[in-house]
C-alpha cells in the first residue's frame, strides 16, 4: 500500500500479508492511495483512489438557561452562535467543530448554530451535575464551555457543584480545554441574595481555575461579570432583557469574551 498527498509521488506505507494496515501520523488533508494485491501465483491487481481526512473537535456547552440561550424574543444564537462562528472562522480547511449534548433549545433561530448542548432552564448546579452523571454519563468533548451558579444565587453549594463539574469534565477528557464563565452581576435592587454571594463565588471560581491549572487541568476563566458590566464595573441593564437573562447584544458580548480567552489560552483551544 502506498499513500501521499501527491498521486504521482506516493510513499509505500505497508507491505505484507494483512488485509488491514494502520497508517500513523496522518493529519487533516486530502490524500491519494494505491493498493497492489498479489495472489500466490504472482498475479497483481491494483486499485487507486483519494480520501479526505477531517479533524473534528467536539464542543460541549453546559449549564443553565443562559447557556440554552433563553431571553425572550429576538435571540438569534445566544452566545453559542458567536462562539461557534468565531471558532469556525479560524479553523483549517479540513477541520470542523461540532456541538454535542442532549438538549435542543427552542430559543435559537440562527441556522448555522448547532442546537446541541446541555443547557437546562432553571437548573441549579446540582441539577446540571446530576444531568451530566445520570442522563449523559458518556457525554464528552474536546472543548467545554461551563456556566452555572445563577440559580443557586451563587451560594457556596453552587460553587461546590461548579468545581465538581470542572473536575468531571477533566475526568471525561483529560486533554480537553475547559472555559469557565464566572457569575453575572445582578440588578442592585435584586433581593434574591445573588449579589451578596457573587463576589465569593467568582473568587472561588478564579482560585479553583488557578489551582487546577497548576495540577494539569486545562481550565480557563472567562470574566463574564466584567463583560456584562458597565465601564465602572457594575450591572448595566442595557445588556439584559429581564434583569437576569441577556438580550442578543448581551449574548454577543459573552461570546466575544469567551472567544477572547479561547484564542490566547495555552494550550490553544484547538491544537
Amino acid at each position: 500500500m502506498s499513500w501521499g498527498t501527491n498521486p504521482d509521488s506516493l510513499t509505500a506505507v505497508y507491505q505484507g500479508p494483512n488485509q488491514n494496515a494502520t497508517i500513523g501520523g496522518i493529519g487533516p488533508g486530502s490524500y491519494a492511495w494505491k493498493v497492489v494485491a498479489l495472489d500466490t501465483y504472482g498475479h497483481a491487481v491494483a486499485n487507486t483512489g483519494t480520501v479526505t481526512v477531517l479533524r473534528q473537535y467536539l464542543i460541549g456547552f453546559v449549564g443553565h438557561s443562559i447557556v440554552a440561550g433563553y431571553g425572550g424574543n429576538n435571540i438569534v444564537g445566544g452566545f453559542r452562535g458567536g462562539v461557534l462562528d468565531s471558532l469556525r472562522a479560524h479553523l483549517g480547511p479540513y477541520e470542523r467543530v461540532k456541538s454535542v449534548g442532549p438538549v435542543t433549545p427552542p430559543y435559537m433561530s440562527r441556522s448555522v448554530v448547532d442546537d446541541s448542548c446541555l443547557g437546562i432552564v432553571q437548573a441549579t448546579g446540582s441539577a446540571v451535575y446530576n444531568a451530566m452523571t445520570q442522563i449523559v454519563p458518556l457525554m464528552t468533548a474536546d472543548i467545554w464551555v461551563l456556566m452555572t451558579g445563577v440559580n443557586d444565587n451563587y451560594d457556596p453549594e453552587g460553587l461546590t457543584y461548579a468545581v465538581a463539574l470542572i473536575d468531571l469534565m477533566h475526568g471525561r477528557n483529560p486533554n480537553s480545554r475547559i472555559y469557565v464563565l464566572n457569575g453575572l452581576p445582578r440588578p442592585p435592587t435584586d433581593n434574591s441574595g445573588g449579589n451578596s454571594w457573587l463576589p465569593s463565588f467568582n473568587q472561588g471560581l478564579a482560585d479553583t481555575v488557578q489551582l487546577r491549572q497548576s495540577t494539569g487541568t486545562n481550565a480557563f476563566l472567562v470574566n463574564a461579570d466584567s463583560a456584562m458590566s458597565d465601564s465602572g464595573g457594575v450591572y448595566d441593564s442595557v445588556y439584559y432583557c429581564d434583569g437576569l437573562h441577556p438580550d442578543q447584544p448581551g449574548y454577543d458580548r459573552l461570546a466575544r469574551a469567551i472567544y477572547s480567552v479561547m484564542k490566547v489560552s495555552s494550550p490553544p483551544v484547538v491544537p
